[in-house]
């Protein structure tokens, strides 16, 4: 995306789509970068929930690592997701491209769900080791 330029989701529309429940927490993960900016030009962009800065990255191209990674929890509550593409540290959008990667959403299991996954792998082990007297192949 073009530096100034923004995209927003609804995540009730997403959350909905893919069958969740409307208060379902979220992890967001993926990866931002400057993409085909102009040698020397500087660039920022931003990830934004419901107004609020979740995160902020700059890039000075043939400055260093050019590509940032991200790992966010988004609550129930969060309805809006922005990305953002911002003119950058030296105020120019002239050639300033953001690059937003391998966005995933992915669901936050609740902790009773986990707990009981858990217990029932725990199980599978201990009913492995009362059948044959210890690990399969012994």
């Amino acid at each position: 995306m073009h530096s100034d330029g923004f995209i927003t989701f609804d995540l009730a529309v997403v959350r909905a789509n893919f069958g969740l429940a409307a208060n379902e927490a979220l992890k967001l993960t993926g990866a931002a970068g400057i993409a085909d900016a102009a040698f020397g030009y500087q660039t920022s962009g931003a990830i934004i929930a419901d107004g609020t800065t979740l995160a902020v990255f700059d890039w000075k191209d043939g400055a260093g690592n050019m590509i940032s990674s991200y790992s966010l929890t988004l609550s129930g509550a969060t309805r809006y997701l922005t990305f953002i593409g911002l003119s950058g540290l030296d105020n120019s959008n002239v050639y300033d491209h953001v690059g937003f990667i391998n966005v995933q959403l992915q669901q936050i299991p609740e902790p009773a769900i986990a707990s009981l996954i858990l217990a029932g792998l725990g199980l599978l082990v201990v009913s492995g080791f009362g059948r044959r007297g210890g690990l399969v192949g012994s």
